[in-house]
């Protein structure tokens, strides 16, 4: 069992769909409470950056950071690199909802592969007498 600054801040390694929606629905949500909870708005007179919107910074990377790695470790179990992870991102709606698909609902590839073992620990028959 890895530990869980591993899983939630480790870009290294593959993550199953279990603790991809154990991690990532809190991390989400809190994101999105952070986001709608400190208001960012300018005032007149004090410029771009204000009080809230460096609060709201600080609050909102470490939870972009988490749902990135438990991504970025989902796109590895399914034997998929970094690349597909971009991919996801930037194509709007329709990548977004691919990866809904993707990472929260297919299921990852059976035995090692080359980002390393299945986070079920299963081996296949030609992996355990090789």
């Amino acid at each position: 069992m890895r530990p869980l600054a591993w899983t939630l801040f480790g870009f290294g390694g593959r993550l199953s769909r279990r603790d991809y929606w154990r991690w990532g629905l809190p991390a989400f949500a809190c994101l999105i409470v952070v986001n709608l909870l400190i208001p960012v708005g300018t005032v007149p007179g004090e410029g771009a950056w204000n009080l809230q919107a460096f609060v709201r910074l600080m609050l909102s990377a470490p939870l972009i950071w988490v749902l990135y790695a438990l991504a970025l470790k989902r796109c590895h179990d399914r034997g998929k690199g970094r690349g597909w992870l971009l991919l996801f991102l930037i194509v709007p709606l329709a990548g977004w909802m691919w990866s809904l698909v993707e990472l929260g609902f297919l299921p990852g590839q059976t035995g090692s592969n080359r980002f390393g073992p299945s986070p079920h620990g299963e081996e296949t028959l030609d992996e355990i007498f090789a």
